[in-house]
């Protein structure tokens, strides 16, 4: 039998939430994210290539 896509149901609202108004944080100096924008990660294969490479 073919699989069938399920709907969400609707949930009935009782009341809207207030936004919170939280005081940001103060953003990090330019010259501390141009350093970190700089480093690459190592490029790495998915588990069980290598593996499979190797037999």
């Amino acid at each position: 039998m073919a699989r069938t896509k399920t709907t969400s149901t609707k949930k009935p609202t009782t009341r809207r939430r207030a936004p919170r108004k939280v005081a940001r944080p103060p953003r990090c100096p330019v010259p501390a994210r141009s350093i970190q924008a700089g480093v690459k990660k190592p490029h790495r294969y998915r588990p069980g290539i290598v593996a499979l490479r190797e037999i």
